[in-house]
């Protein structure tokens, strides 16, 4: 905020929002007394009596909100583009090996060409815990799952319907709720 006109501060005034909280001291003293955004100075010549030597106004800051520009024609048609006008998507290789570090636990995961999980393999102090891999087939440069396998016995084969479980078959129980 700033004053609406030059204001020459003094030094030995105190500033009060309200004239009965005013602590009287000598007289005469002089001392600020601001209401709402008017400021005054006022020197106190006795117990009941003050003279407004100077008044001033704050100014507050004007608020100005950010206006989105309109967006011209051309601005909307580009937002609206095919995907096939776009042109060229550059190739943005991933990191084909990622590795996790908690701790003593570190988890290294291993990735295809397009992104998807080949291997993992779980150490805790250095030593191996756990490996799981995933076979793939590639057809036109896509790779497709044919077959899983862990250190913890799963051995399974992708087919049309669903998986092959050769080893490791998850036991799911169906459990019914009773009516009493």
């Amino acid at each position: 905020m700033k004053l609406l006109k030059n204001w020459q501060w003094r030094e030995d005034a105190i500033i009060y929002t309200r004239a009965w909280d005013v602590v009287h001291q000598p007289y005469p003293f002089y001392y600020y007394l601001v209401d709402g955004l008017k400021i005054e100075l006022r020197k106190q010549v006795s117990k009941y009596c003050a003279i407004v030597q100077d008044e001033n106004e704050f100014i507050p800051n004007p608020v100005v909100s950010p206006v989105d520009p309109i967006p011209t024609t051309e601005d909307i048609y580009v937002d609206h583009r095919s995907w096939l006008t776009l042109g060229e998507v550059p190739h943005d290789p991933i990191d084909q090996i990622s590795e996790f570090t908690w701790g003593n636990a570190t988890t290294k995961m291993e990735f295809t060409g397009d992104g998807k999980l080949y291997s993992i393999r779980q150490y805790l102090d250095g030593k191996i815990i756990y490996v799981g891999q995933f076979n793939y087939n590639k057809k036109k440069d896509r790779y497709f799952v044919s077959g899983y396998q862990n250190s913890l016995g799963v051995n399974c084969k992708k087919i049309d319907t669903g998986w092959d479980w050769i080893s490791g078959k998850p036991l799911i129980e169906k459990k019914y709720g009773k009516r009493k």
